[in-house]
């Protein structure tokens, strides 16, 4: 079921990138984005493999959990929006 959501999850980041985006800079916003995925997933799956190889499978799934719970805390915060200036 948690591939059915891809596709909005994804439009929908991309559609709030490219919200404060400054004009001319939003190919440079997606890629950003699109970093910050690849860095996350490479993170998070070295540290998920390390701590199942070292510890247990819990601690890897209880690192992934207190992962996630971080990411939504900080991604709730409100976030000031670029508004473009009037160009009259």
């Amino acid at each position: 079921m948690a591939p059915l959501a891809l596709a909005a999850g994804l439009a929908s980041a991309f559609a709030l990138v490219a919200r404060p985006a400054p004009e001319g800079t939003l190919t440079e916003a997606h890629a950003w984005m699109i970093t910050a995925f690849g860095a996350g997933n490479a993170g998070g799956s070295a540290l998920a493999g390390t701590l199942a190889d070292l510890a247990s499978p819990a601690a890897a799934f209880v690192s992934t959990a207190l992962s996630a719970t971080i990411a939504v805390c900080l991604s709730s915060r409100p976030h000031p929006v670029h508004v473009p200036s009037d160009p009259r």
